[in-house]
């Protein structure tokens, strides 16, 4: 939790943070900014925060205060031609950034900080350096740094960008009501105002993905399997933006991206999950289309590499059909629960109908040829039983004659339910029973009980709650008590976007929980606020 609470300080940190970073005056033998004539910088991305007295506002409301080197005294400390309280805290401020021929990283950036209309007077800022052509509110420094005063902000950098830089570009990102921080880049516009910049940084973060040292060849593979699907992302994605809004009710999260392309949604209701579910996740496309290849991918890194080709193939093809059977819904929702024995529940929609005894069996017959390849023949058991009228098959895992995994599933008309325990119960039943959800939202959502999350922690040994004691876990189960993540991935347009919802109650008690899970507390001394309701 306490990194939940960094995050959400950090994104909107950020921006204040990446101005104090980049205040220094440029020094006089820096080289000066490359000039394309008759071609201006392209504005390519841009970071804008509401404003640093929001800023003040959030950080009190997780239960602390903004860092001295992001304050508006140490902003006007480092600009000192704006004036002590010259600073408008009440507006939006941030930074642009720019591409162009000739510009370095560095000379790219216009620094905009919204100040009051007394301060920094333009008649002022002449006094200290050298009129632009043409820019009659520019005023060159000697070394290399431009100041531009507009209305309403002054805009530091370099001259080609400080000239084409438009203040109103801040405000314009922070759209709705609500709009805390917006980060936003123009991927289109980046590769082509800086093409060898732009393969410098995907070279140089696959470079550094891949020289990492991985336990074994699966998180290897799926290192490489996220490093090329982002470097794919950043080199077919025009545009992209992160962002966070503070509402009354929670904290949202998101990131959108253009173009993507997704597969076709089928729409429908969200299947019922058994109260104890901790986590669930509800997919309303076919998930295989979203991941064969990477699936595969992963799942065929830890192949032995003795295996012959014929061997290869026959776990691919097992491999396969398992995917298929148990992930291959039209529509398909998980839930994953912990009572006395781990639980997980699968419920696949499908839009034509499939014979799930028939496709078992298939599975079965492709595990055994596989088994008999490597020569370690597969035991399995099937079973069938009934429940609450309807007829269960049991598909029993077994290890030297003793039974591992328990696999039960019941087909009603297109939907096919199933229920994964290493325990010999009838967990389908609460499956059976569970009512339905409600409408899928988007193209997939999901949600943790951070309540039942805690009670299932708090029952294992190495948990870093079980170590708590009784008041502390008490303490702690107020405060979650109702407390739900919940995140979406949804499309419009040609547009993709994730959320993370991060209801007010975990932020208003951000800093209890800090205290409660730092290094060596002895537990919280004041009892957290209650949760909303």
């Amino acid at each position: 939790m306490l990194a939940l609470r960094r995050l959400t300080y950090r994104l909107f940190a950020v921006t204040l943070a990446a101005i104090a970073l980049c205040a220094r005056p440029a020094a006089a033998e820096d080289a000066p900014a490359g000039e394309n004539p008759g071609v201006p910088p392209t504005q390519i991305g841009l970071i804008s925060a509401k404003s640093i007295d929001a800023a003040a506002a959030f950080a009190r409301q997780l239960g602390t205060e903004l860092p001295a080197n992001v304050t508006a005294a140490r902003i006007e400390e480092t600009f000192p031609f704006i004036g002590q309280g010259g600073l408008a805290t009440d507006k939006p401020i941030g930074m642009i950034f720019f591409g162009g021929q000739g510009l370095t990283p560095e000379q790219s950036i216009a620094i905009v900080l919204p100040i009051k209309p007394n301060a920094a007077p333009l008649d002022e800022l002449k006094k200290s350096g050298m009129a632009v052509p043409g820019h009659p509110d520019t005023v060159a420094l000697d070394d290399g740094t431009a100041l531009r005063r507009t209305a309403d902000y002054l805009i530091i950098g370099k001259t080609p960008v400080v000239s084409v830089a438009k203040a109103d570009v801040l405000a314009k990102a922070l759209k709705g009501p609500d709009a805390l921080v917006r980060a936003a880049i123009d991927l289109k516009a980046l590769r082509q105002a800086m093409p060898e910049h732009f393969k410098a940084i995907v070279d140089a973060m696959k470079k550094q993905a891949l020289s990492q040292t991985y336990p074994d060849e699966a998180q290897r593979a799926g290192a490489r399997m996220f490093i090329d699907g982002f470097q794919e992302f950043l080199e077919k994605s025009d545009r992209v933006e992160l962002g966070v809004d503070n509402g009354a009710a929670a904290l949202r999260l998101f990131a959108t991206a253009a173009p993507v392309e997704l597969p076709p949604v089928m729409p429908g209701d969200r299947p019922g999950m058994p109260e104890g579910v901790i986590v669930r996740l509800d997919l309303s496309a076919r998930p295989t289309s979203m991941m064969d290849t990477q699936f595969m991918k992963l799942a065929m890194a830890d192949a032995q590499k003795d295996m012959t080709a014929e061997q290869k193939k026959k776990l691919k093809d097992f491999i396969a059909g398992v995917q298929a059977l148990y992930l291959g819904g039209d529509r398909v929702s998980v839930g994953f629960e912990m009572g006395d024995s781990p639980v997980g529940y699968i419920v696949n929609h499908y839009a034509k109908p499939i014979d799930y005894a028939a496709e078992l069996g298939r599975v079965i017959d492709q595990a055994k040829a596989f088994g008999d390849a490597i020569k370690e023949p597969t035991e399995t058991e099937l079973q069938t039983y009934d429940a609450g009228g309807a007829k269960v098959v049991r598909l029993v895992m077994l290890d030297k004659q003793k039974p591992q995994v328990y696999i039960d599933a019941v087909q009603r008309g297109s939907d096919v339910l199933v229920a994964i325990s290493d325990k010999d119960a009838h967990y389908i039943d609460r499956l059976l029973a569970a009512k339905s959800g409600g409408p899928m939202r988007g193209l997939a959502s999901g949600s943790v009980d951070l309540a039942k999350l805690l009670d299932a922690a708090t029952k294992q040994p190495d948990s870093p709650v079980a170590g708590m004691s009784a008041e502390q876990r008490k303490q702690l189960a107020d405060l979650l008590r109702g407390q739900k993540l919940s995140a979406s991935f949804s499309s419009e347009g040609d547009a993709a976007t994730f959320d993370m919802i991060i209801p007010q109650g975990l932020i208003k008690n951000a800093s209890k929980l800090a205290e409660m899970f730092a290094p060596g507390a002895g537990g919280a001394e004041t009892p957290p606020d209650p949760a909303p309701k």
